[in-house]
């Protein structure tokens, strides 16, 4: 169940650290060719792009370059290829290889200026429908500590959350690499100047902050006017929106929150303390909006099961694509919910989720078992109205399933309820 936002990447199936995935064993046919060494690049917007791999061979044999579609399996432990004639893939780069680890590990990183800011000790991949991104750069003392083998004391210097630290560059903010850089040659440089932040729209300026660290984040925040400040506020992670609240007077924070609908204020406030909510409506000059977020957040947290609909698509996993295409006409004028079919066994026990626009592109042949996602973001009959809110912002799906501890479904929650629901409050 896929829906990312337009210009972000989906969710990656797994990530890696460049350091930890070089010298990985590479099998072609069942047999060791050799050790992975390298990866060739192509720089893109918002990430870069593997397209081969280079395999270094023992007794002085020549290297081998092998296309990305070659890759079969590539985990925490070994890479596996499809190819038939190893020898034919013995080549040496071409001139205008961008080479990753060569090229770009141990650069130093570059404001827009000049200015020298860090060292880039390691690179984050991911593997995302099929390919193998590259998607932050890592600054962190805990990637030169795990360069130097000495992993155990990098876990000390590690932060607890991704976002936010600092230490971490996404690709998007990385120039486009220059045709000068070389393994001796050449740095790598970011996009943004903080001078620059205040012209980036809310929703990416966001983004930006999340990635910085506390002084940073909140020396640039105070530069914005009121209302880019409270459209920032309102786009941030909640754990971000929580830090920068406690860290700003309250008289500001009820007036960037004040700046935003009841119910953008209620997402926000719920996030918070009791009394630091007590604290900030008090301080609103609306009384009317005020009790307007209150009566929303009181709704907020009834269990989504009284919200439920049975109004959904179910079939069982040995249904064809062909035999659901054929029913599912039929079956959508008398249920609720049809962007998803939900797979279920003869217990009613939720085995996956199959989007119906995917369901048109599958095989006809083709069981629902073997095209359903397994992997379901689910919600709980203890689940409240807040907790769904939350979802439906991270993930973007148009419905959540809820589930009783023995995977059985109750029913769908759709968004357009919980949305209709708060507009009522909202009035």
């Amino acid at each position: 169940m896929s829906n990312a936002p337009a210009g972000k990447l989906s969710a990656p199936e797994r990530t890696f650290n460049l350091s930890a995935v070089v010298r990985m064993p590479v099998i072609a046919k069942g047999e060791r060719v050799g050790s992975l060494d390298e990866f060739v690049i192509v720089d893109r917007d918002k990430y870069a792009e593997v397209t081969h791999l280079s395999i270094s061979r023992p007794f002085g044999r020549p290297r081998l370059v092998v296309p990305w579609e070659t890759v079969t399996s590539f985990d925490d432990d070994k890479v596996v290829l499809e190819i038939d004639a190893v020898e034919s893939y013995a080549d040496a780069f071409p001139p205008s290889a961008l080479l990753l680890k060569d090229y770009i590990l141990d650069k130093k990183v570059l404001d827009q200026k000049g200015r020298e800011l860090a060292v880039v000790y390691d690179i984050e991949l991911a593997l995302i429908d099929h390919k193998l991104l590259v998607v932050n750069v890592d600054l962190s003392t805990a990637a030169m500590l795990r360069r130097m083998r000495l992993g155990w004391l990098a876990k000390f210097f590690a932060k607890p959350a991704a976002k936010g630290n600092g230490d971490r560059v996404p690709w998007r903010y990385v120039a486009p690499l220059p045709e000068t850089l070389g393994s001796f040659t050449g740095s790598v440089k970011l996009k943004v100047l903080r001078a620059q932040l205040s012209e980036i729209p809310p929703v990416d300026l966001a983004d930006v902050l999340e990635e910085l660290g506390h002084e940073p984040r909140m020396a640039i925040f105070a530069g914005l006017d009121i209302e880019k400040a409270s459209d920032t506020l309102e786009a941030l992670d909640p754990k971000v929106q929580r830090e920068m609240i406690a860290s700003l007077d309250k008289e500001k924070a009820a007036q960037l929150i004040n700046e935003m609908t009841p119910g953008q204020a209620a997402d926000l406030l719920a996030v918070l303390p009791w009394w630091d909510v007590h604290a900030l409506t008090q301080l609103f000059a609306d009384k009317e909006k005020a009790a307007k977020i209150a009566a929303i957040l009181e709704k907020q947290d009834e269990r989504v099961i009284h919200f439920v609909t049975s109004g959904f698509l179910r079939f069982a996993p040995d249904k064809t694509v062909a035999q659901t295409c054929a029913e599912f006409a039929r079956a959508a004028k008398r249920n609720v919910e049809i962007t998803y079919i939900y797979v279920i066994d003869e217990g009613d026990r939720l085995l996956g989720v199959v989007d119906s626009k995917a369901l048109l592109l599958a095989e006809g042949t083709a069981r629902l078992r073997e095209i359903m996602n397994t992997k379901v973001v689910t919600l709980s009959p203890q689940s409240t109205l807040r907790n769904a809110s939350e979802l439906f912002a991270r993930y973007l799906f148009r419905a959540f399933p809820v589930i009783d501890e023995g995977g059985k479904i109750l029913g769908v929650l759709p968004y357009r309820d919980v949305v209709a629901l708060r507009h009522r409050y909202v009035e």
